[in-house]
C-alpha cells in the first residue's frame, strides 16, 4: 500500500523484503536515498535491529527514517530510545477511524 500511495504521487521506491536486504542495499548504493520508510515488524532483521545497525554506520547514521508498522496494539510498538533523534506520533493512513 505504501509503496503504491509514494509512487502515485511520483515519489521513486525503492523496496527490499527484509531488513537484512535493506542494509546491503545501503551499503552498495552510490547515493543514498533522501527518506527511509521502514516496516518495524520486518522478517530475518526486523525494524529495530535494522535501525540500529542504520546508526552504527558512519554513511547512514544522520539518514531520516520513519519507522511504521500495521500493529494497533501500543504494546507492539518498539521502544527507541537513542536510536531516533526526535519524537515522533502515530497516525493511521488510509483507514477510518469507526
Amino acid at each position: 500500500l505504501m509503496t503504491y500511495l509514494l509512487a502515485s504521487q511520483g515519489f521513486v521506491v525503492h523496496v527490499a523484503r527484509d531488513g537484512a536486504e535493506a542494509c546491503e542495499r545501503l551499503q552498495h548504493w552510490g547515493t543514498l536515498p533522501d527518506v527511509i520508510l521502514m516496516d518495524m515488524q520486518m522478517p530475518m532483521l526486523n525494524g529495530l535491529e535494522t535501525l540500529r545497525r542504520i546508526r552504527e554506520n558512519e554513511r547512514t547514521r544522520d539518514m531520516c527514517v520513519y519507522a511504521v508498522t500495521g500493529s494497533r496494539r501500543r504494546a507492539n510498538r518498539p521502544r527507541m530510545g537513542p536510536l531516533v533523534c526526535q519524537a515522533f506520533g502515530y497516525q493511521r493512513i488510509g483507514a477510518s477511524d469507526s
